[in-house]
Parts: structure tokens; C-alpha cells; sequence
């Protein structure tokens, strides 16, 4: 993946990340994210700076299994994860 292309998707994924938020009773201003090792480290890297210009601080959470971080997530010691595709997070709640 490119580097511009990486940068649009990070830029594009910070806004989804602060509406997740505001879902929620009360505001967060911190949230535990998911991600898979590899190149979604360095594209939450440019979403963290995206979101804190909005006052969102992300903390990433980097796991070297698939299946853990929705585990994580279901235990609630995420707020989101952004590792998986459609088919992968259906296959997941089907098991």
C-alpha cells in the first residue's frame, strides 16, 4: 500500500473512530483500539494525530493473534478494533 493511499485511509477511519464515540451516555476523550501487527500501526499513527486535533486521545493495543482482539473488545478492555474484514468479524460472532 502506498503511502498516500495509507494517510486516506487513516484520515478517513479517524472520523469513525470519534462517531463511536459520541454514541455512548457520556463523552470519551480516550479510547483503547485493536490492531493487527503490520501496516496498521503506522496508519493509526496518523489516525492518533487526526483524532487528537478533535481531542480524542486513541491508545493502540497491538496483537499478534486474530482472534484476541475481540475477545478483548467483547470483555470490554477495547472500545474498538480495526484489524479484520467483514467476512472475518461474521465468522468470528457465528463461532
Amino acid at each position: 500500500m502506498t503511502p498516500n493511499r495509507r494517510h486516506l485511509l487513516a484520515v478517513l477511519a479517524a472520523p469513525l473512530l470519534v462517531a463511536s464515540t459520541s454514541v455512548s451516555a457520556a463523552p470519551k476523550t480516550r479510547i483503547r483500539v485493536g490492531i493487527s501487527v503490520g501496516s496498521a500501526k503506522k496508519i493509526f499513527e496518523v489516525v492518533k494525530q487526526v483524532a487528537a486535533r478533535q481531542g480524542l486521545q486513541i491508545d493502540v493495543v497491538v496483537f499478534n493473534d486474530y482472534q484476541l482482539p475481540n475477545a478483548a473488545l467483547a470483555a470490554g478492555d477495547l472500545d474498538a478494533n480495526a484489524f479484520q474484514h467483514k467476512p472475518f468479524l461474521d465468522n468470528q460472532i457465528r463461532s
